[in-house]
């Protein structure tokens, strides 16, 4: 089981479409992610890019303790405090674990903010 991972850039903003299905094991989770997010935010400070939207539509259990243990990571994964990151997410149990790790962000001082759709998130990037 692995993410699949699509990305774009279109008017200053990365939206990476995070599909597939999430591995079962934490540590499966936080390998794959990591590696990926890794080389996205040197490509995102490569083309001087500070606004990342994400869509997440995996199948498969959201786990919080990797849900907080990325988010209190963020920083070691390569994300700089500059960068603005959208969350959208269309499940309803994945969105409540998404906004208890955005807020332990937050609270470190990052811009986290999940969404319901991604028009919202689109407006949250555009005009903060």
């Amino acid at each position: 089981m692995s993410y699949t991972f699509e990305t774009s850039v279109d008017d200053g903003i990365l939206t990476v479409r995070l599909g597939g299905m999430r591995p079962a094991l934490d540590s499966d989770v936080l390998e794959q992610q990591w590696g990926f997010w890794s080389r996205a935010t040197d490509e995102c400070r490569r083309l001087g890019i500070t606004r990342i939207l994400s869509v997440h539509s995996p199948s498969g259990r959201v786990s919080s303790s990797a849900t907080l243990t990325w988010y209190s990571r963020l920083g070691d994964i390569g994300f700089d405090k500059s960068m603005s990151i959208a969350l959208v997410i269309a499940d309803h149990h994945g969105r409540s674990v998404l906004r208890l790790g955005a807020a332990a962000a937050v609270n470190r001082g990052w811009k986290v903010k999940v969404f319901d759709t991604e028009a919202e998130a689109r407006a949250w990037l555009t005009f903060g």
